[in-house]
């Protein structure tokens, strides 16, 4: 994602990609790793993996319509 400043504005992209959001919402994940555990202290690591692709997949949605609706205000903005 590569911003382009004109005239004191920045471009960006009108959707957040799928790539981008999973990045991120990988980099929440590590972040809160600790309490993701403490969380599910008593799941098998097959359990403990699906619920760490969930949890990411989860994530990265609601990154995409923080995106979105971010993306949406600030177009309105004078």
């Amino acid at each position: 994602m590569k911003n382009i400043a004109q005239n004191g504005f920045v471009l960006v992209p009108v959707e957040l990609s799928q790539e981008a959001a999973t990045k991120r919402a990988e980099e929440q994940f590590i972040e809160n790793l600790d309490f993701f555990k403490s969380m599910n202290r008593y799941c098998t690591s097959q359990e403990l993996e699906r619920q760490k692709t969930r949890w990411i997949e989860h994530r990265a949605a609601q990154l995409q319509e923080q995106y979105r609706a971010l993306v949406k205000v600030v177009g309105r903005t004078p």
